[in-house]
């Protein structure tokens, strides 16, 4: 990822780890071989990543080893984008998106179309959507006065010294979160894009660019959603007597349902509510009968017994919750294992949580993952 900031840490059975550096520039230049300090204190076998954070004098290089590592055996290919020959073939996208600035035009007009659906903007455009990259220092370019500078740099160029920049030496060049997309497509296009639901959304901004530039646009799919059931939390589940579905309730509701469908009481004050809100109708009829301004006396006294009642309820519930306490700290702990911090489960344990447990986690995965089933896929170990 080029966001140092959302790569620097993870979380490992509840521990947090953070990759502090000073290092500054582009992200996938890093020196991983600082990590080695968090690589001591991880539990676990974790000889893939020492492998390829130790040995490698680049964070691109050590992530395209692991990944190789990973899943190179499923045919995987995994290449370096940060190159010369392949920036070459974008040379004319650097050189338009510079001096005429479309890339801009184009998405701001796409994002307009989607404001107009209802969808928020995942990204905004610059009038330049290129950084500056050379050694250590990766920095926007900004058109201004006539010359193209290199954000908070004593850099400049002319237009003539810029254009011939490009054309020789075209790794200089680094496309931002708006020109990314096409610079993947330029080096390998594919049929089809899979993203999250945000990345989906970012990538329709797109379409008029791909048009511009004759680039084939892929279809865009939602990726595969799932959450790891390890076999404690299996048996658990399995004590609860809920449904899957269940678990994606809030905790307070979730508590609450369960109360109701598992207490010996009758806790529901529905019934109740039915009786009197009938009662109070037809004294409204009476009411009004008399004198048309005594309706609304009565409907809101109606209100203020329907919110008491209510009131009841809820007092009915926590009463028959403390009897149950011990089975909902057991839900309770099921959900906070398989939703952290409320979370899905992917947005914050890492992968080892489970590659650990199980060598062959990822084989499972795609044995069982179909990429044209977009429902949540619950993955759950029996013993």
């Amino acid at each position: 990822d080029h966001d140092y900031d959302e790569i620097k840490y993870f979380k490992l059975y509840g521990q947090k780890y953070t990759w502090e550096t000073t290092q500054q520039g582009a992200v996938g230049r890093f020196n991983p071989k600082t990590i080695e300090t968090i690589l001591k204190e991880i539990p676990g076998d974790t000889s893939i990543f020492k492998e390829a954070y130790l040995k490698n004098t680049s964070l691109s290089a050590a992530v395209r080893s692991y990944v190789n590592n990973l899943f190179g055996s499923e045919g995987l290919i995994v290449i370096d984008a940060d190159d010369r020959e392949l920036k070459m073939n974008f040379r004319s996208v650097v050189k338009e998106d510079l001096l005429s600035n479309t890339p801009k035009l184009k998405v701001d007009e796409a994002i307009a179309r989607l404001e107009g659906l209802g969808y928020h903007p995942q990204v905004n455009p610059r009038e330049i959507n290129f950084f500056y990259l050379k050694g250590n220092l990766r920095s926007r370019i900004e058109k201004k006065d006539g010359e193209f500078i290199v954000v908070d740099t004593a850099l400049r160029f002319t237009e003539d010294q810029i254009l011939k920049k490009i054309q020789e030496e075209p790794e200089e060049f680094s496309p931002n979160v708006i020109l990314r997309p096409l610079y993947q497509e330029t080096i390998l296009p594919n049929l089809a894009y899979i993203g999250g639901p945000a990345e989906v959304i970012y990538w329709l901004q797109f379409k008029g660019v791909f048009d511009h530039f004759k680039m084939p646009f892929p279809i865009l799919m939602p990726r595969n959603f799932a959450l790891v059931m390890d076999a404690p939390s299996t048996r658990k589940f399995e004590k609860t007597k809920l449904q899957l579905k269940d678990l994606f309730h809030e905790k307070n509701f979730l508590f609450n349902d369960w109360v109701l469908q598992n207490s010996t009481h009758n806790l529901s004050v529905g019934s109740s509510l039915e009786s009197v809100t009938q009662i109070f109708n037809e004294l409204e009829l009476r009411a009004t009968d008399i004198d048309p301004t005594l309706g609304p006396l009565v409907a809101a006294e109606l209100k203020k017994t329907t919110r008491s009642l209510e009131k009841i309820e809820r007092k009915l519930i926590k009463a028959e919750k403390r009897l149950h306490a011990d089975k909902l700290r057991q839900i309770e702990t099921l959900k906070d294992a398989l939703f952290p911090g409320g979370n899905l489960q992917e947005r914050s344990d890492n992968f080892l949580n489970f590659y650990q447990q199980d060598p062959m986690f990822i084989k499972k995965l795609i044995e069982r993952f179909d990429p044209f089933d977009f429902q949540f896929n619950v993955l759950s170990y029996d013993d």
